[in-house]
């Protein structure tokens, strides 16, 4: 009888098993990378919208102020209408579709905010609260913007300025 010496087969590799568990691990880190990925660019997208938003609405509430701060008169002859005489300079300030424009001297109207936002057509007012002491304007307006993803998105604004005297 003879005896062979039987050796096992050192094959090196990866069984089918271990390549399906490898397969697995790296789907849900991928999963993981690209669902961060698209949640980072969809975050971007918003911040953008709510900082040009942000930007619009202090510009126009700005802009408000200084008319009525630097007003000789300010009245409120409809909820949505300002008119001030700025230095002689008539001034009125309205809603014309989504946007709030300016006329001067009632010249032709010029939209004051961008076109990336809109205003809500009912959210613009202006209260005259002279009857409350000091002569005043409180006012406020709701601005919409889009992000580029299309999800809409709205921030509310609301100031008072008073007539220097």
């Amino acid at each position: 009888m003879t005896y062979r010496n039987i050796k096992s087969n050192d094959r090196s590799g990866f069984t089918l098993i271990e390549v399906v568990v490898y397969l697995a691990l790296f789907g849900i880190l991928f999963t993981g990378a690209v669902t961060g990925a698209y949640s980072i660019l969809e975050s971007t997208g918003r911040n953008y919208t709510r900082a040009v938003m942000q930007e619009e609405g202090e510009f126009l509430l700005a802009k408000i102020n200084w008319a009525v701060s630097n007003a000789s008169t300010a009245q409120v002859p409809e909820g949505g209408v300002l008119m001030a005489t700025v230095a002689g300079i008539d001034l009125e300030f309205k809603l014309s579709g989504t946007d709030l424009v300016l006329s001067r001297d009632a010249a032709a109207a010029l939209p004051l905010n961008g076109s990336e936002v809109t205003i809500n057509s009912d959210s613009l007012y202006f209260v005259d609260i002279t009857a409350a002491g000091s002569p005043g304007i409180k006012y406020g307006f709701d601005l919409a913007g889009k992000t580029s993803e299309g999800y809409e998105m709205v921030s509310s604004f609301e100031s008072t300025a008073y007539l220097r005297k």
